[in-house]
């Protein structure tokens, strides 16, 4: 686990264990953001104007401009990370280049989620007196798997410990130049959402909407992470953390949910939590459903379904042509008593997101909460499989799939 998926970890385990259920809205600065050099390159800091990296930077960067006056970053430490980096980079390249993607379609900001792949070990420490339970310290373990989906647009990370199951998606947007975070949890049943950036070369400061939480993760030069989380006024010391990257194949993680059983093997039906956002719900069932191998009869599409985090949330893989095009979770928040769904596009760096309630009929209608005239229905079909209404085109005109039983797809692998 990486920059991002130590905040999606450590929020994720904090919120199950102690807080409430509202999904995770993170916010800080803007990343820095520089070419690679080739291994063969030299790059030495005689070498290289510093001044005018660091004007390169502010122009890349035009709200950094602020903590500067504010003076919560100087230029010195700008200058300190971006030196630091320079002298990381071949060894970060060599860690960081997917052994099964080709990196020369990554911008810098995807380079940076680079760094987050790879496989990992770590140990998280929670310690509840910083929220008023003294002599309470919860300690776990685990393994993390993340690499490159959708033409190295998103990182895709699955991690266990003793704790919990996660998944997350990983992403930079191009329309708020901030990098987010996606995450599912196999003790509750919300979908998290977080994004922030690096505010120098080696550290991230996230921030959830309230305050009350604040995680700064910081990069150590064997290429795992160390961070802290701090909680309230007195930024009293709640989680702290390491992960260290290991050799461990961590191979096709989609391809092996794809080609996994279609019903979950093992549901999470725990439903009597104080927190109802940690109570399985009727509406996971109906997610099953939904379960299975499918292909278009209007079209070339294919969409392989199954249910991840122990039977909590809906995973779809969309394919044209053994490609895979886009992948979407489904989640039924029990704690706002409505379904959610993320969409994600090999075309596009921006996720979408929808929130849905039944329809009354057995399936379930998603709207677009920030544009609620766009909408995407479901429809189960009688026998099996369903129906698909989502709009298409710049003129959002209305297109209908059939989706049936694909008998001749039992799991892919895809690409």
């Amino acid at each position: 686990m990486k920059l991002a998926s130590n905040v999606r970890m450590a929020h994720s385990l904090t919120w199950t264990l102690v807080l409430t259920g509202a999904p995770l809205l993170l916010c800080s600065h803007p990343s820095i953001a520089s070419e690679y050099p080739q291994d063969s390159e030299v790059n030495t800091e005689a070498q290289i104007d510093w001044d005018a990296r660091y004007e390169a930077y502010l122009k890349a960067n035009p709200r950094i401009q602020s903590a500067l006056d504010n003076g919560t970053i100087t230029k010195e430490q700008i200058i300190a990370g971006l030196k630091a980096r320079e002298n990381r980079r071949p060894q970060r390249e060599r860690q960081a280049k997917p052994s099964n993607q080709d990196a020369s379609n990554m911008t810098p900001e995807h380079r940076e989620l680079a760094r987050t792949t790879g496989a990992f070990d770590f140990t998280l420490k929670l310690d509840l007196e910083a929220i008023g339970i003294p002599g309470m310290v919860i300690n776990t373990e685990g393994t993390s798997n993340a690499q490159f989906i959708l033409d190295n647009k998103f990182v895709f990370e699955q991690s266990s410990s003793t704790l919990a199951d996660t998944l997350s998606i990983t992403g930079w947007r191009e329309d708020s130049k901030e990098y987010f975070v996606f995450t599912l949890d196999s003790n509750r049943t919300p979908l998290g959402y977080a994004q922030g950036s690096m505010i120098n070369d080696n550290t991230m400061v996230m921030k959830d909407p309230s305050g009350m939480l604040v995680t700064t993760s910081t990069f150590q030069p064997d290429g795992g992470t160390k961070w802290e989380m701090m909680i309230g006024p007195t930024n009293a010391v709640l989680a702290t953390g390491r992960n260290t990257p290991v050799q461990r194949r961590v191979g096709n993680l989609l391809g092996t949910i794809m080609r996994s059983p279609i019903k979950p093997t093992e549901v999470n039906r725990s439903a009597g939590k104080d927190d109802p956002a940690e109570n399985f719900a009727p509406e996971h069932l109906e997610l099953q459903q939904y379960c299975g191998n499918y292909r278009a009869q209007e079209s070339n599409e294919t969409v392989i379904s199954r249910m991840v985090c122990k039977g909590r949330y809906l995973l779809n893989i969309s394919m044209a042509d053994g490609a895979i095009t886009q992948v979407s979770i489904v989640a039924f928040d029990n704690s706002q008593k409505m379904f959610q769904m993320a969409m994600f596009d090999a075309g596009s760096t921006i996720p979408r997101y929808f929130d849905g309630k039944s329809n009354g009929t057995g399936g379930i209608k998603f709207r677009d909460p920030f544009d609620p005239a766009t909408t995407i229905t479901v429809q189960p079909r009688d026998g099996a499989g369903y129906t698909a209404s989502f709009p298409e085109g710049s003129n959002g005109e209305m297109r209908e799939l059939n989706f049936v039983p694909d008998t001749s797809n039992r799991g892919s692998r895809g690409r």
